[in-house]
């Protein structure tokens, strides 16, 4: 198959180390000084996720293409928008409990972390949930060699970044 279109412009390739820097590009300098329509291209649906979140929460509209129909009934979408809300508020148990086990296994049961959540939101305002577990783990019946793996747990939310990394994987 060959394609032939007349060039109308120049492409530009531009790398960036991490997503605020390629949305700062991208949004003070680039798109300022274009007319029409532009196209960004991303490796993967997941990667385009902070740029469409700078674009909806900037009232920037954007047309999306991909194999899904809609971008906010996607499963894969919904799950790394809920696991993105909750590293911004550690503190929300209903999401925490909808994602816990989708990033990383914790081996812990569910009846268990009910009951920790449950707890949680009677007792404490001042701590998230994993420093409320780390805190009572052992009246929570949390072994404390799962608080470990509860760490890796906050580790792997302490950035949205490292959230897109680790659902690539």
């Amino acid at each position: 198959m060959i394609a032939s279109n007349d060039a109308e412009g120049s492409i530009e390739l531009r790398s960036f180390t991490d997503f605020e820097s390629s949305n700062k590009t991208i949004f003070e300098k680039l798109i300022p000084n274009l007319n029409g329509n532009i196209g960004i291209l991303y490796r993967n649906n997941i990667s385009a996720i902070p740029m469409i979140n700078y674009c909806i929460n900037n009232n920037i509209h954007i047309n999306i293409k991909a194999k899904f129909s809609s971008l906010s009934t996607n499963k894969i979408i919904k799950d790394i928008l809920k696991i993105y809300y909750f590293s911004q508020n550690m503190s929300n148990t209903e999401l925490y409990l909808q994602i816990v086990y989708k990033i990383r296994p914790i081996y812990i049961s569910k009846s268990t972390l009910n009951k920790v959540c449950e707890q949680y939101n009677k007792f404490s305002n001042d701590l998230n949930i994993f420093d409320y577990m780390r805190r009572y783990h052992s009246s929570l019946d949390i072994p404390e060699y799962m608080l470990e793996k509860l760490m890796i747990f906050v580790l792997i939310l302490s950035s949205s970044q490292s959230i897109l990394i680790l659902l690539k994987l």
